[in-house]
Protein backbone atom coordinates (compact mmCIF):
# COMPACT_ATOMS: atom_id res chain seq x y z
CA UNK A 1 0.00 0.00 0.00
CA UNK A 2 1.17 3.50 -0.77
CA UNK A 3 0.03 4.66 2.67
CA UNK A 4 2.49 2.20 4.29
CA UNK A 5 5.30 3.81 2.30
CA UNK A 6 4.14 7.26 3.43
CA UNK A 7 4.14 6.30 7.12
CA UNK A 8 7.51 4.58 6.83
CA UNK A 9 8.92 7.72 5.20
CA UNK A 10 7.62 10.15 7.81
CA UNK A 11 8.76 7.89 10.65
CA UNK A 12 12.29 8.82 9.65
CA UNK A 13 11.66 12.57 9.79
CA UNK A 14 9.04 13.11 12.50
CA UNK A 15 11.76 13.68 15.09
CA UNK A 16 12.85 16.81 13.21
CA UNK A 17 9.39 18.38 13.26
CA UNK A 18 8.16 21.05 15.66
CA UNK A 19 4.61 20.69 16.91
CA UNK A 20 2.55 22.91 19.22
CA UNK A 21 2.96 21.98 22.89
CA UNK A 22 -0.79 21.55 23.28
CA UNK A 23 -0.88 18.89 20.53
CA UNK A 24 -1.16 15.78 22.69
CA UNK A 25 -3.66 13.79 20.62
CA UNK A 26 -2.81 10.52 18.91
CA UNK A 27 -4.10 10.14 15.36
CA UNK A 28 -4.70 6.57 14.29
CA UNK A 29 -5.32 5.49 10.70
CA UNK A 30 -6.97 2.26 9.58
CA UNK A 31 -6.34 2.12 5.87
CA UNK A 32 -7.64 -0.61 3.61
CA UNK A 33 -6.91 -1.93 0.15
CA UNK A 34 -7.89 -5.21 -1.50
CA UNK A 35 -9.34 -6.63 1.74
CA UNK A 36 -6.24 -5.86 3.81
CA UNK A 37 -6.00 -3.20 6.51
CA UNK A 38 -2.91 -1.37 7.75
CA UNK A 39 -3.02 0.47 11.07
CA UNK A 40 -0.68 3.35 11.88
CA UNK A 41 -0.67 5.94 14.64
CA UNK A 42 0.92 9.39 14.58
CA UNK A 43 1.90 10.57 18.06
CA UNK A 44 3.19 14.13 17.56
CA UNK A 45 3.79 14.83 21.26
CA UNK A 46 6.33 12.00 21.42
CA UNK A 47 7.38 12.40 17.78
CA UNK A 48 6.62 8.79 16.93
CA UNK A 49 4.92 6.79 14.20
CA UNK A 50 3.59 3.51 15.57
CA UNK A 51 2.96 0.65 13.14
CA UNK A 52 0.00 -1.39 14.34
CA UNK A 53 -1.43 1.58 16.22
CA UNK A 54 -2.12 2.13 19.90
CA UNK A 55 -4.85 0.68 22.13
CA UNK A 56 -6.63 3.96 22.91
CA UNK A 57 -6.06 6.61 20.24
CA UNK A 58 -7.61 10.05 20.61
CA UNK A 59 -9.21 9.65 17.20
CA UNK A 60 -9.22 7.05 14.46
CA UNK A 61 -9.58 7.78 10.76
CA UNK A 62 -10.76 4.92 8.55
CA UNK A 63 -10.46 5.13 4.77
CA UNK A 64 -9.14 3.45 1.65
CA UNK A 65 -5.52 3.61 0.63
CA UNK A 66 -6.48 5.56 -2.52
CA UNK A 67 -8.43 8.18 -0.54
CA UNK A 68 -5.63 8.52 2.01
CA UNK A 69 -3.16 9.25 -0.76
CA UNK A 70 -5.56 11.82 -2.27
CA UNK A 71 -5.73 13.50 1.14
CA UNK A 72 -1.94 13.50 1.59
CA UNK A 73 -1.34 14.77 -1.94
CA UNK A 74 -3.95 17.52 -1.48
CA UNK A 75 -6.13 16.10 -4.24
CA UNK A 76 -9.05 15.87 -1.77
CA UNK A 77 -10.11 17.69 1.39
CA UNK A 78 -10.80 15.80 4.62
CA UNK A 79 -14.23 17.44 4.94
CA UNK A 80 -15.12 16.34 1.41
CA UNK A 81 -14.10 12.73 2.13
CA UNK A 82 -15.94 12.77 5.46
CA UNK A 83 -19.16 14.18 3.99
CA UNK A 84 -19.12 11.62 1.17
CA UNK A 85 -18.62 8.73 3.64
CA UNK A 86 -15.16 7.89 2.31
CA UNK A 87 -13.54 8.97 5.58
CA UNK A 88 -14.93 7.73 8.87
CA UNK A 89 -13.95 9.25 12.20
CA UNK A 90 -14.14 7.64 15.61
CA UNK A 91 -13.19 9.59 18.71
CA UNK A 92 -12.77 13.25 19.55
CA UNK A 93 -13.72 15.36 16.51
CA UNK A 94 -12.27 18.52 18.07
CA UNK A 95 -8.88 16.86 18.41
CA UNK A 96 -9.21 15.33 14.94
CA UNK A 97 -9.38 18.87 13.55
CA UNK A 98 -5.86 19.44 14.92
CA UNK A 99 -4.49 16.84 12.52
CA UNK A 100 -4.10 19.64 9.97
CA UNK A 101 -1.37 21.11 12.22
CA UNK A 102 0.50 17.82 12.06
CA UNK A 103 0.33 17.69 8.28
CA UNK A 104 1.56 21.28 8.01
CA UNK A 105 4.75 20.09 9.69
CA UNK A 106 5.37 17.80 6.72
CA UNK A 107 4.43 20.38 4.11
CA UNK A 108 7.64 22.28 3.39
CA UNK A 109 8.94 22.03 -0.18
CA UNK A 110 12.02 20.09 0.97
CA UNK A 111 9.96 17.69 3.07
CA UNK A 112 7.40 17.15 0.30
CA UNK A 113 10.15 16.45 -2.24
CA UNK A 114 11.80 14.00 0.16
CA UNK A 115 8.54 12.15 0.78
CA UNK A 116 7.53 12.08 -2.90
CA UNK A 117 10.89 10.56 -3.81
CA UNK A 118 10.09 7.64 -1.50
CA UNK A 119 6.50 7.05 -2.62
Amino acid sequence: MQSDQFFQSISGVIGQQEFDDDLTATFQFEISKDGKTSVWCIDPANKKIIKGGVSEPTCTFTMSDADFMKLINKEAEAAELFMSGKLKLDGDMGEAMKFQQVMEGFDSDDMRANLKSKL
